[in-house]
């Protein structure tokens, strides 16, 4: 944990936001006891302070302090925005809509199973690793083209003539090129 009270962060770091400290804490004592880091915020206020340290929050849209769509809403603004799954005991289809709508992962209505919860959040933060695993490679991949289009460059310019000081001269122009 950090200074703040906050998770530590990690692939696997849960932020349960509900107004009811009763359901926030059993699922977070659930969360842990599946092996997922889980903390808990019973406002928008105190959400707002530890979404930067979660993977996946678990949103309520009834807050104390205002509706849970708006922090919704402030996490997909975000560039390494938390997945957001929606835990309501308010659901009705226009909530369900508003909130796919607004880039919610998934929503689930209270009272729900908790084996459906645990998959829901298995299937999220594994779609999460996956994305930041090809994230990763992607740039891997792209650093790699880009050193070998820098290579082919210089092969090319070698190729191109005899005369070695005139060689030398455009493997210097593309090399501050490419610098």
């Amino acid at each position: 944990m950090d200074a703040a009270g906050g998770l530590p962060v990690g692939p696997d770091s849960v932020l349960v936001v509900d107004d009811d400290p009763e359901i926030a804490d059993l699922l977070r004592a659930f969360l842990e006891s599946k092996g997922h880091a889980a903390t808990t915020a019973g406002s928008l206020a105190e959400a707002r302070r530890r979404a930067d340290d979660a993977a996946l929050v678990l949103l309520d849209l009834s807050l104390p302090d205002g509706p849970g769509e708006v922090l919704l809403k402030e996490l997909r603004t975000r560039p390494d925005a938390p997945e957001v799954l929606i835990i309501t005991g308010h659901a009705t289809l226009e909530t369900a809509i508003a909130a796919v709508e607004a880039g919610a992962a998934g929503y689930l209505a209270k009272p729900f199973d908790l084996d459906e919860l645990e998959t829901r959040v298995g299937d999220l933060l594994a779609r999460r690793r996956l994305a930041a695993e090809t994230a990763r490679r992607h740039s891997g991949l792209a650093q790699r083209l880009r050193e070998t289009e820098a290579l082919l460059s210089v092969a090319s310019t070698v190729s191109s003539t005899l005369d070695l000081v005139e060689a030398l001269r455009r493997i210097c122009r593309v090399l501050a090129g490419l610098i």
